[in-house]
């Protein structure tokens, strides 16, 4: 940069693109770019108050809605497509990649070890475990579409899990993921335990009450 100023200048643009990439990575940023000049010119199309409401609106209203509905569609063509995959009651539909030789988990306390990948409908990774250690959690601990699908796998086995938003995170999706997105889970399941029982806390002996002795009367 030719000054400090403009390292500044960059560094907020930096920051500022980084906050609206995971926002919403596919808005225009020569609009962005053109608002925040006019703003800073006092000439906007929008003033504060306006802008702040317009925002509430849509992220609030119609862009859970505009998810919830590329969502279904996602998990209407998996459905179709997918030949090997199945759907539950609750709208999971999975695939058993690797069918496993041993025990599964059974109830909702039940103890996994796993190692999984987890990406949204475009193929995006939000989460993973893999290039680490395996991980270990109880099921009551994910979201219900995990624990679901979870239980009709047998240990050594692989499945493939497209949860959708009522069995995700719904509406409040996390930064990073977003609101009434489907998932897609690819998870490898090691080892089920059962859960720890629970500690059932001391109980103190009841003391007697001490008994003074009274001096005999002569």
């Amino acid at each position: 940069m030719k000054s400090e100023k403009d390292s500044v200048a960059y560094a907020l643009g930096v920051d500022f693109g980084n906050y609206l990439k995971t926002l919403d990575s596919t808005l225009n940023v020569n609009i962005v770019a053109s608002a925040m000049k006019a703003m800073m010119n006092n000439n906007a199309k929008m003033d504060i108050p306006v802008s702040h409401a317009f925002l509430q609106e849509y992220f609030s209203v119609r862009k859970p809605k505009y998810e919830k509905e590329a969502s279904e569609a996602f998990l209407a063509k998996v459905e179709k497509e997918n030949k090997n995959a199945f759907k539950t009651e609750s709208g999971l539909i999975y695939e058993i990649l690797r069918e496993g030789t041993g025990k599964k988990a059974e109830n909702n306390d039940d103890v996994v070890r796993v190692m999984y990948k987890g990406s949204l409908r475009d193929g995006k990774v939000f989460d993973s475990s893999y290039g680490k250690d395996t991980i270990e959690f109880a099921l009551n601990r994910v979201i219900p579409g995990w624990s679901e699908g979870i239980k009709l796998l047998s240990e050594g086995g692989q499945i493939r899990l497209w949860i959708p938003p009522q069995l995700g995170y719904g509406e409040y999706g996390p930064q990073g993921i977003g609101p009434n997105q489907a998932l897609v889970f690819d998870v490898e399941l090691f080892q089920v335990k059962p859960a720890p029982p629970a500690e059932i806390p001391a109980v103190e002996p009841v003391k007697k009450p001490s008994m003074s002795i009274a001096p005999k009367r002569k």
